[in-house]
Order: C-alpha cells, then sequence, then structure tokens
C-alpha cells in the first residue's frame, strides 16, 4: 500500500479451472511482476482465512520457476 492508501500491486491477469487459480500481478511502484497459484482444493469451513494463504497460495517472481511449478502440480491453465 502507498502513502496515501492505494495498493501497490494490481491483477494483470487470473485463470482458473475447478482445482486451480492462476494470477499474474504488477507493481506500479516497484515495477515487480509476481505470480501466483492457488489450490483450490480444501474445504473452506475447515481452515481460517489465514491458514488458506500460509497452506495453499503460492507466489513467484520467476516466470520459470511458476511453470514449473504449475507443470508439478498438473495445472494445465494456459494464459
Amino acid at each position: 500500500m502507498n502513502s496515501i492508501g492505494n495498493f501497490a500491486e494490481y491483477a494483470v491477469d487470473a485463470k482458473s479451472d475447478d482445482n486451480w487459480v492462476i494470477a499474474k500481478t504488477d507493481n506500479h511502484i516497484s515495477n515487480q511482476r509476481k505470480y501466483y497459484i492457488l489450490n483450490k482444493k480444501y474445504n473452506p469451513n475447515e481452515m481460517t482465512v489465514e491458514d488458506i494463504i500460509n497452506t495453499r497460495i503460492e507466489c513467484f517472481t520467476d516466470s520459470s520457476e511458476f511453470a514449473k511449478k504449475c507443470l508439478s502440480y498438473g495445472v494445465l491453465i494456459k494464459w
């Protein structure tokens, strides 16, 4: 968040299927791109929001590492 309360990171693209969400974000202050994988295979009634963030979401700054992890998980979603 910047000094006037605006979030610096914003979604550029996001896709999903029944099991996964992938997202691409940019940061207008640092000019950094990030890639996220969200595993949707969980029961939200059995987890707190903190648990979901800590155990179901992975973040990458390297697109190659993101692609490798998607492949290893069997995430077949394409941009």
